[in-house]
């Protein structure tokens, strides 16, 4: 089992869409620019599964001072391999509400990253992002948005 997860920000919309992807078709393909922070997942996970805490960005409802974990994932690998990205975007693995934004196609992000099990928190589990622990230095993160994804130290509620 690993000792770290990963926080993201995914807009809400995607998130939404991305739940009838994951039951349809078993999981959903999200996109980072963080090459290098997702070849270093694939060094450390082995064969293990990744715990992904998600914070919904481009929220209408959200508040400025609530960045929460929402949503959780597990993240079972990824690729930057164009051929491989394009695959997943054919195959359906995208968010459909992804269409709407080019910057989000296959050609023009470093790398797509693979989750299943994706799921809304219910209110009374969701967590303040700034409890959780850096991965690199184990000081808490702060309470800030994520800039993209990063690691962090594997909670002990997942």
């Amino acid at each position: 089992m690993v000792d770290f997860a990963i926080l993201a920000a995914v807009p809400l919309e995607h998130l939404r869409s991305g739940l009838d992807v994951c039951r349809d078709r078993g999981h959903v393909t999200l996109q980072s620019h963080k090459r290098e922070l997702f070849r270093d997942v694939e060094r450390r996970r082995g064969r293990d599964l990744v715990p992904v805490l998600l914070y919904p960005s481009r929220d209408p409802e959200r508040r400025r001072s609530s960045f929460r974990v929402t949503w959780t994932a597990m993240c079972f690998g990824s690729t930057d391999d164009l051929r491989a990205k394009r695959r997943e975007e054919r195959g359906g693995h995208r968010p459909p509400t992804t269409r709407r934004y080019p910057e989000d196609r296959s050609d023009r992000v470093a790398v797509f990253w693979f989750v299943k099990n994706l799921r809304r928190l219910p209110e009374a589990e969701q967590v303040p992002i700034g409890r959780l622990s850096s991965y690199r230095t184990s000081r808490r993160r702060r309470s800030s948005a994520p800039r993209g994804p990063e690691l962090v130290r594997r909670p002990d509620w997942i």
